[in-house]
């Protein structure tokens, strides 16, 4: 075994500093790509959202157009109130929408990939693109969300969460 000397640890120490820096930064960076657009149907107000909205730079036809773009999913409280949590990506993502929604009002979000936590899911109507989408017809249900499809997440942290 080779024992490092104190020059050789401190440019260990300072690469690892740098990958993981540079890892954060890129994980901040792609969330910074989600959006949130509160819309009002009916009468009722539109909803506050948390996230700020950022111009949209002009497409040049000389950029690549993302492999997986993102998709617009609309929650839209039709039959109810309804409490609901959007994070980005995953369990672990920023909050994109929390909040409850009074029956009637609709709140848009653009992402590739959600992680939701309904509150009462069968009062609300998902919608993919503009495709609707079957929620479970129980009370607090956790689910990862693409531009494909729902699915229920089943991890120990989800489960867990939903424990009395």
């Amino acid at each position: 075994m080779v024992k490092l000397t104190g020059f050789e640890w401190g440019v260990v120490l300072t690469g690892g500093a740098v990958v993981g820096t540079l890892a954060v930064l890129h994980t901040v960076e792609w969330d910074r790509n989600e959006r949130v657009e509160p819309v009002a149907v009916g009468v009722k107000a539109a909803v506050a959202s948390t996230a700020q909205r950022s111009p949209v730079p002009a497409f040049r036809p000389s950029e690549h157009t993302p492999r997986h773009p993102r998709s617009t999913f609309s929650f839209t409280a039709a039959r109810g109130d309804s409490w609901f949590q959007v994070r980005s990506g995953s369990f672990g993502g920023r909050v994109l929408y929390e909040g409850k929604l009074m029956r009637g009002e609709t709140v848009r979000v653009r992402s590739r990939r959600l992680w939701i936590r309904f509150g009462a899911a069968s009062y609300l109507d998902l919608t993919i693109d503009g495709r609707p989408v079957r929620l479970p017809a129980f009370g607090t249900y956790d689910a990862f969300a693409t531009r494909r499809s729902i699915l229920a997440d089943r991890t120990i942290y989800a489960t867990a969460a939903q424990s009395p």
